[in-house]
């Protein structure tokens, strides 16, 4: 009977052992003891001014990640064409049925316009063919973009 006593003892002193160095951790870790920084932060850290944003400076994200402490080149804006995806079309047979576009703009949920249409502020379906659709800054004006479906593989 003296066996399970022995056993249990071992079991307390692991346990015992277990927690002290748990804890020993999570006290180190809290302290900032592998950066040498505290965790613990200054209450005045936190209080926020009208100025302050949520959204982090993209420069100085990226020196924290690595970059170069130069400012990126600035990407120029995309042009109005690009924003638009034709995925279908609807070709009309005459003029009293002109046909229909199904145009995605900036990625969002494709809609159907009919020619003369706006699809945005800047942009009217003016016309719609096979694989194709033109648009331009009004009904009648010059063409001004031609957007056109995606190539399809055939088997």
């Amino acid at each position: 009977m003296q066996e399970p006593t022995t056993k249990r003892g071992w079991l307390h002193l692991a346990t015992f052992v277990t927690a002290a160095a748990s804890a020993a951790s999570a006290v180190f870790w809290l302290l900032g003891g592998a950066t040498g920084s505290a965790l613990i932060a200054n209450p005045s850290d936190f209080q926020s001014t009208p100025a302050a944003s949520s959204v982090p400076n993209a420069l100085s994200l990226a020196q924290s990640l690595g970059a170069s402490s130069s400012a990126p080149l600035a990407e120029p804006a995309p042009s109005q064409a690009s924003r638009l995806r034709l995925l279908g079309v609807v070709a009309g047979s005459s003029d009293d049925k002109p046909g229909f576009a199904l145009v995605s703009v900036d990625g969002g949920a494709p809609k159907t316009y009919a020619v003369g249409a706006k699809v945005t502020d800047r942009w009217v379906l003016q016309s719609v063919q096979r694989r194709s659709a033109t648009l331009g800054a009004d009904a009648k004006g010059a063409a001004l973009v031609t957007l056109e479906l995606p190539k399809t593989s055939s088997p």
